[in-house]
């Protein structure tokens, strides 16, 4: 079949074989902040299993953002007033944005242009920020040098944010609407199904789909997917050094159904997790 999650996108300088990315996923593993050798094996094996883009975890770039008992707070009011802001950067949606789009006219000085900029939004929040609000970020982010909004949601709180219940590709329909709103955008939230995924980006709901969880589960997804779909030469998107011996296996006959051969969801209430 002719798929549009296995064709290759361009973005400025870079073209990738597919739309299928690894999102961020923080591992906990760094020798005091430092790149080590679980890196170099976590990361690699995710770009030989066929993902068109890999995306490094969270890095911090203050002592102040990283995750220990002496982060800062905001569970008790007693925080509140030295917070929520009236200056130059609090308050109005103008205002409240003033501080995103400074860190990205610096990362572009620094930043090559022919290299995309993505920036990680998260499109509602626990404290009254609105797919409006993000629709309305996301158009003067890219008039500043962002390529691709990568659209997650909450991290405010420990309740959920969304009115959507938890399900297959929850967060997706934060992605249309900003993709609609903005431009090229990258849905994320429970993709796991490669017809689901393909589901996503033939209907131009977004034009990458990030997979976390599902990946770790899986690091061979993209090929899983590509046989799924019955695309021509699927074994294309893995590296060399894999597809040699996989494409021979799938000729004989045997192991041609991965351990994710399911099908995923196609009709119906087909989103609901389960």
């Amino acid at each position: 079949m002719d798929s549009k999650l296995f064709s290759p996108l361009a973005i400025r300088g870079i073209t990738l074989k597919n739309r299928i990315v690894l999102s961020p996923m923080l591992q906990y593993c760094a020798d005091n902040g430092h790149v080590n050798d679980w890196r170099l094996m976590h990361y690699g094996k995710f770009a030989a299993g066929g993902a068109g883009l890999v995306f490094v975890e969270s890095t911090k770039v203050d002592p102040r953002g990283c995750s220990t008992p002496r982060d800062l707070g905001l569970w008790k009011d007693d925080f509140i007033a030295p917070f929520k802001r009236t200056d130059e950067y609090g308050g109005t949606p103008q205002k409240r944005m003033r501080f995103p789009l400074e860190v990205v006219r610096e990362v572009r000085k620094f930043w090559p242009q022919h290299n995309p900029l993505f920036f990680r939004a998260s499109a509602v929040d626990e404290a009254g920020w609105t797919i409006e609000d993000s629709i309305a970020v996301a158009r003067v982010l890219k008039e500043h040098g962002v390529d691709v909004i990568d659209c997650s949601a909450g991290g405010m709180a420990d309740a959920a944010t969304s009115d959507i219940a938890l399900r297959y590709g929850y967060q997706v329909d934060y992605a249309r609407k900003i993709k609609a709103g903005a431009g090229v955008d990258m849905a994320v939230g429970m993709i796991i199904h490669a017809d689901q995924a393909e589901k996503i980006i033939s209907t131009d709901s977004a034009d990458l789909v990030a997979l976390g969880r599902e990946f770790l589960h899986n690091f061979n997804w993209p090929i899983d997917a590509a046989q799924k779909l019955e695309i021509k030469a699927p074994f294309e998107h893995a590296s060399r050094a894999y597809a040699y011996w996989l494409e021979k296996r799938a000729n004989n006959k045997m192991g041609i159904r991965s351990s994710t051969w399911q099908r995923g969801i196609n009709v119906g209430d087909d989103e609901k997790a389960g």
